[in-house]
């Protein structure tokens, strides 16, 4: 017989699409096909409940370039999009960036959001469909605070004159120290010696000051006001200054500011508006326009292949084309929009191992003096470390951001291999920095381990919700778990939490780049929380579980108490010893970095976040970890999670009460319930004493990265912290975090 007839009957079998959970189906027991089902709730395994999607839906093409098995030789950036047979479980489907933002086509239901946190997501219905309740007025009254305040912070108008708004010279040198102690030692932009001399020039004659070093200065001065204090007590000027920067660029006559000049401006208005959060979810769209300028006037080739020119003008050229492709990575991983540039587009050199002084002595003399060995610290050293790895990251971006893609575990492990390689060099590069004097600072040494981490996580969280059931993405959950638990044990160092009572340490620069800014910095923060929760929750449901098999059905002495007043070194009720095998017996640490998480919200809204659900979604799962961790029931748990929950929105309005006051204008009086039912109009007491309703109409500040138009919808992928992608194990389903963003 011939053998393609053979196999004619086997290719026209077709196979029923399971209906039921994969839990369900397994015990071979009835299903009611909701998510969670009932069984899955009553078993307490609804965190696990998931469903298998007809393959038939989306057949696979067979010229996809995704498809094939990968084969020996093909580097790691080709990767494998084929299916082995140990993934056959596993369902391959368009990839949704875990970094992806709004943008995204798939979006999240409720339904999706309620899997992994149904506790948390039944009391915020509840919360929102109760209008009358304490919660929901709150939330209302700090919506209606938030508009009001975003409104404030934007200039009224602006003119086409510059430098108006400057601080005195005492503050301006305070926030300019910052700025280059901090910013610029990573995102080499400026040559310092140059600048700090046209800056004392400034101050003998302000009015013959060049526009653009106005404008340079103005951004740099905005980047050192978010280090200023642990309140980001200047953002209003701060703000002002980016929105002169961006007008400037507008103002007619636009091709003399098509120069490096322009460009380093640039540079400084993209790091301005995202650190400090104005407009932050739409600077990838402006990093493509920096990218094409800087195409424009050929930063993407080498000074060597241009007419001769001086060795500063040639490195400062390599130094803004270095930190355009820093920004062009980084913008991608926070948008998920697809980097834009590959490592073939730009033969562009890394810049010298120079500090800025050597550059000095040069003009364009036939033998410019060579660059310090590569294992010595420079002014420049941190730029090139993080220059050794773009191509990798840039890879990363691009495989995690192609509409095209599919998830595929082979290719993950093959970047986060050759990430692991590239790490591993830099680390040890880093270490012979640290040997010197000067070394690095410890700002720069977070910063390179929060730019690099961030890409493992990428790489692993969509395979994290695979990794309670199958155990081959265990790597995958206990990479996260590890990266999230020692974010915030570092964050903790510098003081992240902004405790100001002696409790935690004061907050350094980096501390408060975490507190005060805006963008990846607070996006990574988020997902590390999240990752450290879900692993907590599921640990103590496993631990209940196995407690209940032994018969152990009784609460161990539930208390209202919140374990939060209990010291953290203190041994906590229900927790692990370490001695069950796949557990992480880091449950103390994990509890503690959600509590420490919980103040940090707390005090990003002190320093003007004006978004409380964050903080609100923070407090709840805290207390859904705490009850757990006590042996609290159901009921106990709802109980629990509603009365915390309900102290962190009337906290949280407090807190927006004081920074709107401070603003000048006035006092906030919340809205009343009139005799039909509804809520009316909230209203603050203006500075003439009279009652002023508060327009939760009016438009929003188009220039912030924040949403708050939209009621009550705690799962829009509006941002980035909280768009953690599960593709979960033979259930090919997305599943995200979703809060509209905070800022």
């Amino acid at each position: 017989m011939d053998s393609s007839s053979s196999t004619a009957p086997a290719e026209k079998r077709r196979r029923r699409p399971p209906l039921a959970c994969i839990a369900c189906r397994r015990r071979k027991v009835r299903c009611d096909r909701k998510l969670p089902c009932q069984n899955c709730v009553r078993a307490r395994r609804a965190t696990s409940c998931a469903y298998v999607p007809d393959e038939r839906i989306e057949p696979r093409d067979d010229d996809d370039d995704g498809s094939g098995d990968h084969r020996a030789g093909q580097g790691f950036a080709d990767g494998v999009n084929g299916r082995d047979p140990h993934h056959d479980g596993v369902v391959s489907m368009p990839y949704l960036s875990p970094t992806a933002s709004h943008n995204s086509a798939s979006g999240a239901s409720p339904e999706q959001l309620a899997e992994r946190f149904p506790r948390l997501m039944m009391f915020l219905k509840t919360l929102e469909s109760d209008k009358n309740s304490e919660a929901y007025q709150a939330l209302a009254a700090s919506k209606a605070l938030g508009r009001q305040i975003k409104a404030a912070r934007v200039p009224p108008m602006l003119t086409m004159e510059f430098g108006k708004h400057m601080p005195s010279k005492d503050l301006a040198d305070e926030l300019l120290e910052a700025y280059f102690r901090t910013f610029e030692t990573v995102y080499r932009i400026l040559h310092v010696p140059s600048f700090r001399l046209e800056y004392s020039r400034y101050w003998l004659n302000p009015k013959g000051a060049r526009e653009a070093f106005v404008i340079q200065l103005q951004l740099c001065m905005a980047l050192g006001a978010v280090l200023h204090d642990n309140t980001f007590s200047l953002r209003s000027l701060a703000v002002r200054w980016v929105y002169e920067a961006r007008f400037w660029l507008l103002q007619p006559s636009e091709k003399s500011r098509l120069n490096l000049s322009g460009l380093q401006a640039w540079c400084l208005i993209h790091l301005s508006r995202d650190v400090c959060g104005i407009g932050g979810d739409l600077v990838w769209a402006s990093a493509g326009t920096m990218m094409r300028m800087a195409l424009y006037i050929g930063l993407h080739r080498d000074p060597v292949h241009l007419p001769k020119m001086s060795l500063l003008a040639a490195e400062t050229r390599r130094r803004v084309w270095a930190t355009i492709l820093e920004i062009l990575v980084q913008s991608s991983m926070d948008s998920g929009g697809p980097p834009l540039i590959s490592s073939d587009d730009y033969d562009t050199k890394p810049p010298g191992n120079y500090n800025d002084e050597d550059l000095l002595r040069d003009t364009t003399s036939a033998e410019p003096p060579p660059p310090k060995p590569i294992t010595t610290f420079t002014d420049t050293s941190i730029q090139i470390t993080l220059l050794k790895c773009i191509k990798t990251r840039l890879d990363i971006a691009a495989y995690l951001n192609e509409f095209r893609s599919v998830t595929n575990y082979d290719r993950s492990l093959l970047l986060n291999s050759a990430l692991t390689t590239v790490s591993r060099s830099l680390d040890a590069l880093v270490r012979v920095y640290q040997s010197q004097q000067p070394g690095p600072s410890a700002f720069q040494l977070r910063v390179i381990e929060h730019m690099i981490q961030r890409y493992f996580l990428a790489l692993h969280l969509p395979w994290l919700g695979s990794a309670r059931e199958d155990p081959r993405y265990y790597f995958s959950r206990k990479l996260c778990v590890e990266i999230g638990l020692r974010y915030h044990k570092e964050a903790k160092a510098h003081g992240y939490v902004g405790a100001a009572d002696g409790t935690f340490e004061a907050p350094d620069d980096f501390g408060r780049l975490l507190i005060c800014g805006s963008g990846g910095f607070r996006y990574i923060g988020t997902q590390c929380l999240l990752t450290a929760t879900l692993e907590l929750l599921w640990e103590l449901e496993e631990r209940m579980d196995g407690e209940r098999s032994l018969g152990l059905n009784e609460s161990p002495g539930f208390s209202s108490t919140p374990a939060a007043a209990t010291p953290s070194t203190a041994s906590t009720p229900g927790m692990s010893i370490g001695l069950i095998l796949g557990s992480s017996g880091q449950d103390d640490e994990m509890l503690d970095a959600l509590r420490h998480s919980a103040t940090w919200m707390r005090a990003r809204i002190r320093a003007g976040e004006v978004n409380i659900k964050g903080y609100l979604f923070t407090r709840a799962m805290l207390a859904e970890a705490e009850g757990l961790a006590r042996g609290a029931n159901d009921e106990e748990l709802r109980h629990i999670v509603k009365e915390r929950g309900v102290e962190a929105a009337r906290d949280a309005l407090n807190l927006l009460k004081e920074m709107y006051a401070a603003l000048g204008n006035g006092d906030y009086v919340a809205g009343e319930a009139s005799t039909s039912g509804r809520t009316r109009t909230p209203r603050y007491t203006g500075m003439d004493g009279a009652q002023v309703p508060i327009d939760e109409t009016a438009p929003m500040d188009n220039g912030s990265s924040g949403d708050m138009s939209s009621d009550w919808d705690w799962n829009i992928m509006q941002d980035p912290g909280y768009n953690l992608n599960f593709n979960l194990s033979l259930g090919g389903m997305d599943l995200v975090f979703g809060n509209p963003s905070m800022y």
